[in-house]
């Protein structure tokens, strides 16, 4: 859709954004600032500092989000971290006020690209980025989504691009009304936010939303070994498959090596690793070649790439030691395949804010867990539930990397892997990530 012909639509609208951060109710906020759209704010803070770079917004409504906020608004606009089961977001849709997250609200003025849309429980970041370094070597790209860039940032830029890869959290696909994605892929579904969700069922159902309007001319790629994925079908959808253990698969790994129809190269001659790569991997050749891309070219890239920050990153040898930080390890799934990396002698730190997931499957690599430092809010209960010999409860953070670090031996590894959000002492898994570098080549460089 023509710019011109969305804002028309929406000339005589009211809009009230729920949530107001940078990466979504700002970025939203500045878009209708600058084209002339009526809007309102309501968050529980009044970020000063935000809201004075905007001019047009007429009311903003800071404290308890009331339904007396939705007197005259016509839509919302609603941040995902905000749940959509609050009173104020409940009396609109019994109102039949239409919400909306801003990847869907916007939809409309990107269907023209060729849109990448990836979500799972875990690898999201690593498989967009990937995804990013091979179609940036053959076509105009840009990225945005849960990746950390807000959809809205790229409107004035739409005539400078041809394919959009996005990023897209379950929080992203609840209720959509207007998302279709060209190809997509939900690369695993584990237990997460099931202090968001009713049940396991529930979040996986949301995953599935990403084809929710897909048809004929879209493709999905079905991960064939994951339990939750390889059970979904769909009619009128093109199905392509990924595996690391079934070479009937479309795009499969065997003996090290990753196999695109008649081609292949090894897993050996790749800068990132880990087991839990090798589905990432998979994921985006598939994409890449049905997005018409030249295997040299997704090869090449593929052997470049060097990983993500925070996601399984090797900080270093400090004292013969190996610092991993995999910070970006928010669930229990992701914790297991930083652990599944490394064959033993682990100083293994976890802990951090819990989303009500069940821990119990680390009990499996209890041989492989040297020791456990467990910190934060959620680790208390996370030792007492493993009941880890070699186990202690910190609750300061950079008091449990000191002790994980001076625990540690020549050989060992030491790896921060959460498997919980990192809310409790930090804004962000990102600083939590930074924290932990800095303070073990403190200790230990």
């Amino acid at each position: 859709m023509k710019k011109e012909t969305f804002l028309k639509k929406y000339k005589d609208k009211v809009f009230l954004i729920v949530g107001f951060t940078y990466r979504t109710g700002y970025s939203v906020a500045k878009f209708f600032d600058e084209n002339g759209i009526k809007y309102k704010i309501s968050d529980l803070k009044k970020n000063q500092t935000l809201l004075s770079n905007l001019k047009n917004c007429i009311t903003f409504f800071s404290g308890s989000q009331t339904s007396d906020q939705l007197k005259n608004i016509d839509i919302i606009i609603l941040s995902p971290g905000i749940p959509k089961s609050i009173p104020l977001i409940k009396t609109a849709e019994n109102n039949n006020i239409p919400v909306f997250s801003d990847i869907d609200f916007l939809f409309p003025l990107f269907e023209e690209k060729e849109i990448i849309a990836v979500t799972g429980t875990d690898g999201k970041t690593t498989t967009v980025s990937l995804l990013r370094d091979i179609f940036s070597n053959y076509k105009k790209t840009k990225v945005a989504g849960n990746i950390g860039i807000p959809i809205a940032s790229l409107i004035e830029d739409l005539d400078n691009f041809d394919s959009l890869i996005l990023e897209m959290s379950s929080f992203l696909l609840e209720d959509l009304k207007n998302f279709k994605p060209n190809i997509s892929t939900v690369l695993n579904v584990a237990k997460d936010h099931l202090n968001r969700y009713t049940d396991l069922k529930a979040y996986a159902k949301t995953k599935f939303n990403i084809v929710k309007f897909s048809d004929s001319s879209d493709y999905f790629i079905k991960n064939l070994d994951n339990k939750f994925t390889s059970k979904f079908n769909k009619k009128d959808l093109n199905i392509k498959t990924i595996s690391k253990e079934i070479k009937a698969a479309d795009y499969y790994f065997s003996n090290g090596e990753f196999y695109c129809k008649d081609n292949k190269f090894s897993y050996s001659d790749c800068k990132i690793t880990g087991n839990h790569n090798i589905e990432n991997i998979l994921v985006a050749i598939a994409i890449s070649d049905i997005a018409n891309i030249p295997f040299t070219v997704i090869e090449s890239s593929i052997k470049n790439f060097s990983g993500v920050s925070h996601r399984l990153e090797f900080v270093g040898t400090l004292k013969g030691i190996n610092i991993y930080n995999d910070s970006k390890a928010t669930t229990v799934h992701a914790t297991i395949s930083a652990i599944d990396s490394f064959p033993k002698n682990i100083i293994l730190i976890m802990g951090g804010q819990d989303k009500g997931l069940d821990f119990s499957a680390i009990k499996n690599y209890e041989n492989r867990i040297k020791f456990l430092v467990c910190y934060g809010e959620a680790g208390e209960y996370i030792r007492s539930f493993l009941g880890f010999e070699n186990s202690i409860f910190i609750k300061d953070f950079i008091e449990a990397i000191s002790f994980a670090s001076y625990q540690a031996n020549k050989g060992d590894v030491v790896l921060l892997s959460p498997g919980c959000t990192s809310w409790d002492q930090h804004n962000s898994f990102e600083e939590r990530g930074d924290v932990f570098k800095k303070t073990v080549k403190k200790i230990l460089g």
